[in-house]
């Protein structure tokens, strides 16, 4: 789950084997995607072996103190710095605030996150089970106000003057009133390429002073910071030829027609690619072992054509 080469090993196109069970390994693997390097990595996921990379856009709900490595303000990683999760010496860590609607009125109580990465769908979000209609299966509504007004510093709906948003919006014909996650993650890869990516309190184009923590005491503050690209490992975009690493294609089944129980062969309805939300990790209403996705749509190859034969390896071969 954390691999960069995102369709190896082969499957038969015909069916795909279920695995029941808490496979704590799949939320770890893809936990490096988002630049966390956790406990439970196989040593091929070690941190900055370039097996398991991160995306080069990873802003997301957990904040890091300033890196130690590298020229200011662009520091990365190095050997002494903790890409962990709540676990160490400066992990990466929750903020003070957190996003957490309230059930009836569906906006956030009180103060606004300290920071805060693409969220569940507000059903989701307002409580640990939610309450949305279709249960497992939100409506598509998130709150873009409250995520831009984190991030960017602005009020309402004027996140929608934002110059580099509005221009990739226009220039791919997406009406940003309906905006998807997936569709801000591609403008603010883009932006983040282009080197016009800002967050409110800049402190340089990649990263943003989230809060500043008492530690003991002593008196003494320690900064940390929401960062907006990959640190902990170099980034990885996506090409003609690499997946986006934010991005995963799955198989649709049917499991009740097909009478699934543990570990079964079944014939695939289709696949789709799905958009990784956020990380995988113990928040106050979600758990580790928990994979939240945004449907894309029908499961396409890196460089935007269709997938047949690409995923399914169903390619002719001359034996001599």
């Amino acid at each position: 789950m954390g691999s960069n080469v995102d369709n190896d090993p082969c499957v038969a196109a015909d069916t795909v084997q279920t695995k029941p069970g808490n496979t704590a390994s799949a939320p770890t693997g893809i936990n490096t995607r988002f630049d966390i390097y956790d406990n439970g990595l196989i040593a091929y996921c070690a941190q900055g072996n370039g097996n398991c990379s991160p995306a080069l856009d990873v802003i997301k709900d957990v904040i890091h103190p300033q890196f130690s490595g590298g020229a200011q303000p662009n520091e990365t990683a190095n050997s002494s710095d903790n890409c962990k999760l709540a676990n160490g010496n400066d992990p990466w860590a929750l903020p003070t605030v957190q996003y957490q609607p309230d059930p009836i009125s569906r906006a956030q109580v009180g103060a606004d996150p300290t920071a805060m990465g693409s969220p569940r769908d507000i059903c989701h979000a307002v409580s640990t089970g939610g309450d949305c209609t279709q249960g497992r299966f939100g409506n598509g509504s998130w709150d873009r106000n409250l995520y831009f007004k984190v991030n960017y510093g602005t009020s309402g709906t004027g996140w929608q003057s934002l110059s580099w948003l509005s221009t990739w919006a226009t220039t791919n014909s997406v009406t940003l009133a309906s905006i998807s996650r997936y569709n801000v993650y591609r403008a603010e890869a883009a932006a983040i390429q282009a080197g016009t990516l800002r967050n409110v309190s800049v402190v340089d184009a990649k990263r943003r002073l989230a809060e500043s923590v008492q530690i003991g005491n002593s008196g003494n503050f320690k900064d940390y910071y929401s960062y907006a690209n990959a640190r902990c490992a170099a980034g990885q975009a996506a090409s003609n030829t690499v997946k986006d690493r934010r991005v995963l294609t799955a198989a649709v089944v049917n499991c009740v027609a097909g009478s699934v129980q543990g570990s079964t062969h079944i014939a695939p309805i289709g696949w789709i690619d799905l958009f990784l939300v956020e990380p995988s990790i113990n928040r106050p209403r979600t758990g580790a072992d928990q994979i939240y996705v945004e449907v894309i749509g029908g499961a396409t190859r890196p460089d935007g054509g269709a997938p047949f034969q690409y995923y399914l390896k169903q390619r002719p071969r001359l034996i001599k």
